[in-house]
């Protein structure tokens, strides 16, 4: 009986099937979809047409590649950008918009993100390209038809218009079988009034490639130069500055054409094209203004998905690192942080759980002086990122920043390679201030762990601390870094890091201390490394080179005898390299490999770039002006006469501060008549360093 109920089941269930052409799951329901009356096949393991909220949605590759539309996505503002002769339409996910060569045009519905899988609304793509949709209630099926003079018209507008502002597109074969493979651009979004970088890859036979607005056929640049690559292709780059007046974002696209020096192919699948999103000039403004306003999160917009964001120091110095601690709910799968003075972007993808929620880590560089801002944008499983973002500001060098507190600011914290060993003294370093006099390290209980007094080099804005910590337990930590002043003033650091186990058997580096202070580039370096016993011996290389700096395999056993030390040394030819600390087993079996960097002076060279003399004459009365342009690494100018006697004062505080460049105003009274050299001089902190430049006036009686 149960046997012919299963097979009475499985025959009404085929019979359903074939009746109905529509299928649903749960409450999806998949229909077919017709071009021109032909069926287009989606792939079984693939997303299919559905219906969803009363509108038809269709996968983008599949629909895109029946009605002969080429697809670029640019990940970081999530659009995309199909092209057909004569059409090119942007579109940013999840919002109603496209931009059909330019002109706007908006939809009822949006597209969306399911399961992983980029749908639009049938609509919304088939009527961009001049289209017609229809639905089939009886057999629930939607029908495309395409126009052709539609397409044909939309074709020979577009050639006009490219025709107006190109007069070399009267393509030839030649031309139409160069390709662009791919562009790519520096940003995805813009300021107005801000240059973009595109770069396109092109055939080995394409010797220019023209850049211009895919929409208007405006020409940017019609580039020759070139960068030969391993593979064969070219490489093309050209720079263009985009402004927008208008009073909401808009979207550029720029397509990439591949030319032989006489023609360029207007093949659409020769010719590629990117978008990015160029905000309004007010919005630059706002974005780039120097206002004293809170340095928290800032934005009246709260996410509903955003449970804390914390910003461990919101006064930095330029070149110092912003650390974000985001904390989302679980929906959150990974998070961007944009700003207001670079290209770049971080985006953050690992997390930590928190009960249900998740906890990213970033960190950004501030590249720039000045009031700077970062947004955070959350990407939502299974729907991309939000619209909308929380603003950080951070204060960096400003003037409205408290000097006592940048002074005693933790702007980092640096754990040693992947890990953290057990049972083995590990070095943590930390940056501060230069009015931090002592630093603790505390676990979440607020026991302090470790700490230290003593420094291990300092410059003039920055103090780097090596202190030493020996985790019992494997498994993730966290901890907080105190940094006091002279008057018990403290700034707080948090930070994690994973402790694991090991095998005193196998080679293992476990930990690399320096073991000499205030290194230059030219100096000696020092170090001291922990390995596992069995470690035969240790090497040191800089950067990607193979070439060992130092090897020492005359270990000497520790206490306990599961560990060995070994001492290193080399004279440091870069401060700012990577060094990597290498373990070899007793047959030349290589264990890990530590990253490291050397703790010492690694400030840009000293550097007088102008000095301008308010004038070639002068008497004995008068006082003779200098202005003096330096790097940022000198720490204090003066003037000395052709003796080497100093015959200005020591000046230690610039006039001015422009990005890498200080200013400062000198004045000095002469002694003695003549034609007179005088040298300007420019130092550090370390008077090892320094700079000179001189210059010659004239010297006559009172």
């Amino acid at each position: 009986m149960k046997r012919l109920t299963g097979l009475l089941l499985s025959f009404l269930m085929m019979v359903t099937t074939l009746c109905f052409p529509s299928i649903s799951f749960g409450a999806t329901e998949v229909v077919p979809v017709y071009l021109n009356n032909k069926a287009i096949t989606f792939a079984a393991n693939d997303a299919q047409p559905q219906i969803f909220q009363n509108r038809t949605y269709v996968p983008i590759r599949t629909t895109c590649d029946a009605l002969g539309l080429t697809i670029d996505w640019n990940s970081k503002t999530e659009t995309l950008t199909f092209t057909r002769e004569g059409v090119t339409i942007a579109h940013t996910m999840r919002s109603k918009i496209v931009y059909i060569n330019g002109v706007k045009q908006t939809f009822d519905t949006a597209s969306i993100n399911k399961n992983n899988r980029t749908l639009m609304p049938i609509r919304m793509l088939a009527e961009s390209i001049g289209a017609t949709v229809t639905w089939d209630n009886d057999t629930r099926s939607v029908h495309i038809t395409t126009n052709t003079t539609t397409d044909n018209n939309s074709s020979n507008t577009n050639n006009n218009s490219s025709t107006n502002t190109n007069t070399n597109t009267n393509t030839t074969t030649s031309a139409d079988n160069l390709t662009v493979s791919s562009i790519a651009v520096n940003t995805s979004v813009v300021n107005s009034g801000n240059a973009v970088t595109f770069t396109a890859v092109a055939d080995s036979n394409t010797s220019v490639v023209r850049f211009s607005d895919a929409s208007t056929g405006n020409v940017y640049e019609d580039v020759s130069e070139y960068t030969a690559n391993s593979d064969g292709t070219r490489t093309f780059q050209c720079r263009h500055t985009f402004t927008n007046t208008g009073s909401s974002e808009t979207v550029a696209t720029v397509k990439a054409q591949p030319g032989n020096g006489t023609a360029f192919s207007n093949n659409a699948n020769s010719t590629k094209a990117a978008s990015i999103i160029v905000k309004t000039a007010s919005s630059s403004s706002s974005d780039n203004s120097n206002s004293n306003s809170s340095s928290s999160s800032s934005s009246s917009y709260k996410s509903d998905y955003m449970v804390k964001l914390k910003t461990a120091s919101t006064s930095l110095s330029k070149n110092d690192y912003a650390k974000l601690t985001i904390t989302t709910k679980s929906d959150i799968s990974k998070v961007k942080i944009t700003n207001n003075f670079n290209d770049e972007d971080v985006v953050v993808s690992d997390y930590d759980e928190d009960g249900s929620n998740r906890v990213f880590t970033g960190k950004v560089k501030m590249s720039s002086k000045g009031t700077s801002k970062l947004y955070v944008y959350l990407y939502v499983k299974g729907q991309g990122y939000e619209d909308s973002y929380e603003t950080v500001t951070i204060d960096v060098d400003s003037s409205s920043s408290s000097s006592s507190s940048r002074s005693l600011d933790i702007s980092d914290v640096v754990t040693p390679s992947n890990y953290i060993y057990t049972d083995v003294e590990s070095t943590v370093t930390i940056y501060t201030g230069t009015g931090a006099k002592k630093v603790e390290i505390r676990d979440d209980d607020d026991r302090v762990v470790a700490s230290s007094g003593f420094y291990t080099s300092k410059t003039s804005n920055k103090i780097t601390w090596n202190v030493n910590m020996t985790v019992k337990s494997s498994g993730k930590h966290n901890y907080t870094v105190y940094a006091y002043d002279s008057d018990d003033n403290s700034e707080t650091y948090d930070f994690s890091f994973n402790a694991k186990n090991w095998s005193k058997g196998s080679p293992l580096i476990l930990n690399v201390e320096q073991r000499s202070s205030n290194i230059e580039t030219g100096d000696t370096a020092k170090f001291r490394v922990t390995a596992s016993y069995g470690t035969s011996y240790v090497t040191i290389t800089r950067g990607s080179s193979s070439s060992a700096l130092d090897k020492n395999s005359s270990g000497s056993k520790n206490s306990g005898g599961d560990t060995k030390s070994f001492d290193l040394s080399f004279k440091v030819e870069e401060i700012r390299d990577t060094y990597y600390v290498h373990a070899y087993s007793s047959d030349g079996g290589a264990g890990n490999e530590y990253a490291l960097t050397i703790n010492g002076d690694n400030s840009d060279p000293i550097k007088i770039s102008k000095v301008n003399v308010d004038g070639t004459s002068f008497s004995l009365d008068d006082s003779i002006e200098v202005e003096v342009i330096t790097s940022n690494s000198a720490q204090k100018v003066w003037v000395e006469d052709s003796a080497g006697d100093r015959i200005s004062k020591v000046y230690k505080s610039p006039d001015d501060e422009d990005d890498d460049e200080y200013t400062w105003n000198i004045d000095f009274n002469p002694t003695k008549t003549g034609r007179k050299t005088f040298t300007v001089i420019a130092q550090g902190d370390n008077s090892k360093e320094e700079d000179s430049y001189d210059f010659t006036v004239t010297i006559t009686e009172r």
